[in-house]
């Protein structure tokens, strides 16, 4: 995994909140990636003032069907896809995730053109600062 700096860009809200609901992404795309596969996590500014700092969790796994989109993001709601195979959980991470994310004036989904796995995408509002010398 490569991290990049992101120099000059800030965002406001909970670090342990923000942290908390990248953790509830990133542990889904492992949980539901099989072994010895790839989970890549990437990050973009995007707007002409860095209005929004967009990070992605992409993972190898089964992904998520268009008709669930929406609903995986509901409390307790497991698929039942994955039933058939031992995924244990409560169905709460990214209902927190979203939660998280929107409390910060964010927004959370799934990437629906994503062919291989899911794509997670958090996209947050940031602006730029002024480095002090």
């Amino acid at each position: 995994m490569s991290i990049h700096d992101v120099s000059g860009i800030a965002v406001t809200g909970d670090r342990s909140l923000i942290r908390s609901a990248l953790m509830n992404v990133i542990h889904n795309a492992i949980k539901f990636s099989p072994a010895d596969s790839k989970v890549t996590i990437a990050h973009n500014v995007t707007g002409a003032q860095g209005e929004q700092i967009e990070l992605s969790v992409q993972d190898e796994g089964p992904g998520v069907d268009g008709s669930e989109m929406g609903a995986v993001f509901g409390r307790f709601y497991t698929s039942a896809r994955n039933q058939s195979v031992d995924y244990n959980g409560t169905g709460l991470g990214l209902s927190i995730a979203q939660l998280v994310v929107q409390r910060s004036g964010g927004q959370i989904f799934f990437d629906s053109s994503t062919t291989v796995g899911a794509r997670c995408v958090i996209r947050l509002p940031a602006h730029r600062v002024q480095e002090t010398l």
